[in-house]
């Protein structure tokens, strides 16, 4: 049986505790599956895969944000061609509204 490739993404420390929490009670319900995150330290304890830490978006306030949106736009477009590339069955976007809303919408 092909286990299940799954992509998560995450960009703050809630997101990266959800994320841990649905990976144990998927394996917990039997799901076989293979997982890879943009996340944190609590989502690799559970053995999941790391492409890129969250701090790789941790940014806040307006100011911030637009300074760094040449460094985003790279970056959404890098985890976009990831996702096509590795073929995952499944991606998973947890909380993050303002990056994540836009993610899906370029899946």
């Amino acid at each position: 049986m092909k286990h299940r490739k799954v992509f998560i993404m995450t960009g703050e420390s809630s997101g990266d505790a959800l994320a841990a929490w649905y990976i144990a009670r998927q394996r917990e319900q039997g799901v076989v599956a293979d997982y890879t995150a943009i996340a944190g330290s609590k989502t690799a304890a559970t053995g999941a895969q790391i492409y890129r830490g969250i701090d790789d978006l941790s940014i806040v306030g307006v100011v911030e944000i637009i300074r760094h949106l040449p460094r985003i736009f790279v970056l959404m477009a890098q985890i976009v061609t990831h996702v096509v590339e590795q073929g995952y069955d499944e991606v998973v976007v947890v909380d993050y509204p303002g990056f994540n809303l836009r993610l899906i919408k370029r899946l």
